[in-house]
């Protein structure tokens, strides 16, 4: 009797799908996936992106550097040289083409492939995707980019959107070749549920015992308000282009988007327009009807990739200059107090506040934000005072 080539999970994205969160419990627990004959391969947490980038470099030509130079080959050559089964995950492969797809495949030759796409409800989808473009220096008004969205594919945003997003599209690509059985589809699941519950449906796909692996992940991805996000993506038209990738990937998405400001969040939750929400619902039942008659294998309820009644949103809150302006006095003063703090207590509020200063120097509305928060300090000493 031969012995069944050992099976390669190819985790594909989609992204904003909890694809972070998984690779944080998978990268934490590697030793123990590895006890329980399952590789996740690499050195760092970042390898499988960069490998991702070096797969399909043409997607992602500003990315390419000496880090990712043969970081897929690297990658693939650990997998083929490991016994068991093996785990390739970046949500950044779902933006492969088709060539870029059969070359990616061909290099896999000798293990089962198995696609594993997790994927969500377009009701939390869009207003995620918006943050997390404007997280990475994108200045599309928030209105703007769900007209773009539900218009197509006419606009470089909803080509960028969909080449992401359209599930039936990105499976077919990828599945193209394996048999369906082959093709597992995890339905992220609705909004109050079990926080485990997605990674328990994802364990019993890639073969290994959900309760075994510790998911006590520190939290990623930090959702912000639609008032701080509004904030961020009018830093962004300020800033443009004068701070270099890397550093903006440091200070401004790593420091103030993930650290400072989420405790400061409000109840000005990003929601998708009520208008839109027929339309969701739409999009959706084409969806699960492609994944039905495509006869994957669905871990999961296909039922979770439709809003529900329930999520029904009215229209968002209306942000204007007042409620950026003072979601931004708040930012300055948290970085402030953090700053305050002993010397070696906060780096990051240190490094937050002095590329802040640099840059109000260079920009009068950042400069103007500076005014405001002296002065509204200064009123609130004043009142104390008074008290």
């Amino acid at each position: 009797m031969s012995t069944p080539a050992r099976r390669l999970y190819l985790h594909i994205g989609l992204p904003k799908t909890g694809t972070t969160s998984i690779q944080d419990i998978l990268w934490r627990n590697r030793t123990i996936a590895a006890e329980g004959g399952l590789l996740y391969a690499g050195h760092d947490p970042a390898a499988h992106h960069r490998a991702a980038v070096d797969a399909i470099p043409e997607r992602y030509p500003g990315w390419v550097d000496h880090a990712t130079e043969d970081a897929w080959h690297w990658l693939v050559d650990q997998v083929m040289a490991w016994s068991g089964d093996a785990l390739i995950s970046s949500e950044l492969l779902a933006l492969a083409r088709p060539d870029e797809v059969a070359r990616t495949m061909a290099s896999l030759e000798g293990a089962e492939v198995h696609l594993v796409c997790t994927a969500r409800d377009l009701v939390r989808q869009i207003p995620s995707v918006w943050q997390e473009d404007v997280k990475n220096r994108r200045t599309t008004p928030y209105d703007e980019f769900v007209r773009f969205v539900r218009a197509g594919r006419d606009e470089e945003i909803a080509d960028l959107f969909w080449s992401y997003q359209d599930l039936p599209g990105v499976l077919a690509n990828w599945g193209a070749g394996l048999p369906p059985e082959r093709v597992h589809v995890i339905t992220v699941p609705p909004r109050g549920a079990s926080g485990d519950l997605l990674w328990q449906r994802y364990a019993t796909v890639i073969g290994v015992q959900a309760d075994q692996f510790d998911t006590t992940v520190p939290p990623t991805n930090s959702s912000l308000d639609l008032a701080q996000t509004e904030m961020l993506r009018r830093l962004n038209l300020v800033v443009g282009e004068s701070i270099p990738w890397p550093e903006y990937v440091r200070v401004v998405k790593g420091e103030l988007a993930e650290d400072v400001l989420p405790p400061l969040r409000g109840r000005t939750a990003i929601t998708l327009p009520a208008a839109a929400q027929d339309w969701a619902v739409e999009r959706a039942h084409h969806s699960v009807a492609a994944i039905e008659s495509a006869g994957y294998d669905v871990v999961g309820d296909l039922a979770d990739l439709v809003p529900r009644s329930s999520d029904a949103a009215s229209e968002p809150p209306v942000i204007g200059d007042a409620e950026v302006a003072e979601a931004a006095v708040r930012t300055l003063a948290e970085i402030m107090r953090r700053a305050a703090r002993p010397a070696d207590d906060s780096p990051i509020a240190r490094n937050l506040r002095r590329r802040l200063v640099d840059l109000s120097e260079q920009h009068d509305q950042l400069m103007a934000m500076r005014r405001m928060y002296r002065r509204t300090k200064a009123r609130m000493r004043n009142t104390r005072r008074r008290g």
